[in-house]
């Protein structure tokens, strides 16, 4: 399964530079990217000057049900890793996110975030899961989903529901291509198959 378009335009976006020196601070960098429904958060190594991950997330607005909110890509050496949260609010997965990626106190206010985070409040961390192609890894459709003709299809069609999946499409040209979404029958023996 190929990693779609938005894994090739975020790679170029990352540096090569590996989240591994536990005690860097990172800070966020002032200037971000959007569309219509996510807002994307460079996070800076200051000792390299790059950009070492990437924070996606959603607008209040564009997600409805359990869609996931908030989408981490981060650079591992050659690879791009990404991870998101199941069933929290946008507030206590960037306040993980910032956790993980260890980001400066003084950059809280460039999270663009409509809610406040849970200042230092452990209760508030949460484990991310695994996510690649719009969907978690460890979710029970992921596979069938993966392994269909038509997988972008699937997982907008799945966001519409209000399931727990995320489309990102950065940009004009960028994300996922737009692909024919399938009819009801078709859709019905992969849905059976994972019950």
């Amino acid at each position: 399964m190929k990693r779609g378009v938005l894994s090739l335009y975020l790679a170029a976006c990352v540096s090569s530079a590996a989240l591994a020196d536990d005690e860097i601070v990172r800070r966020l960098s002032e200037y971000h990217f959007d569309d219509e429904s996510w807002n994307y958060i460079a996070v800076n190594d200051p000792t390299t000057g790059l950009v070492d991950a990437i924070v996606a997330i959603a607008k209040p607005d564009a997600t409805i049900g359990d869609n996931l909110n908030t989408v981490m890509f981060m650079r591992n050496g050659n690879d791009l890793e990404a991870w998101s949260w199941r069933n929290t609010t946008r507030g206590r997965a960037v306040y993980s996110a910032k956790m993980i990626l260890q980001v400066s106190d003084d950059d809280d206010a460039l999270w663009l975030l409509e809610e406040d985070l849970p200042w230092h409040d452990d209760n508030a961390l949460r484990p991310p899961t695994p996510y690649m192609a719009g969907m978690l890894t460890d979710d029970p459709l992921f596979e069938p989903v993966m392994e269909s003709d038509y997988p972008a299809a699937l997982v907008s069609m799945l966001q519409e529901l209000g399931y727990p999946v995320a489309v990102l499409r950065p940009g004009d040209g960028g994300g996922e291509s737009d692909e024919p979404c399938p009819d009801s029958a078709e859709l019905r023996p992969m849905l059976e198959s994972v019950e």
